[in-house]
């Protein structure tokens, strides 16, 4: 049986706790997503959005400029620029267990 493809969608402020969450799903058991789609929600992005990516998710995440419209605005961008089947959505403060 093949595991279902999933992309995971963060919405983000580009906060230091990013680099927690990406590390913590290159690490986690079971298979990685097929694509992370971080949007970048602040406001004004000065500056390009800073993500430590771990090599396990290399060529999977994307970065999308989200405009600061808040946290669902930046969800429901994050799913529609989606290639799965099946899409989780998590903070930029979580850790993935497992």
């Amino acid at each position: 049986m093949t595991a279902p493809r999933y992309d995971v969608v963060v919405p983000t402020l580009g906060r230091p706790s990013l680099a927690a969450l990406l590390g913590s799903l290159a690490a986690a058991a079971g298979p990685l997503p097929e694509r992370v789609v971080l949007v970048d929600d602040r406001a004004r992005a000065d500056a390009a959005l800073e993500a430590a990516v771990p090599g396990e998710l290399d060529g999977r995440v994307t970065v999308l400029a989200g405009g600061g419209r808040g946290p669902a605005a930046a969800r429901n961008l994050g799913w529609r620029a989606g290639r799965a089947e099946w899409v989780a959505f998590l903070d930029d403060d979580v850790v993935v267990d497992g």
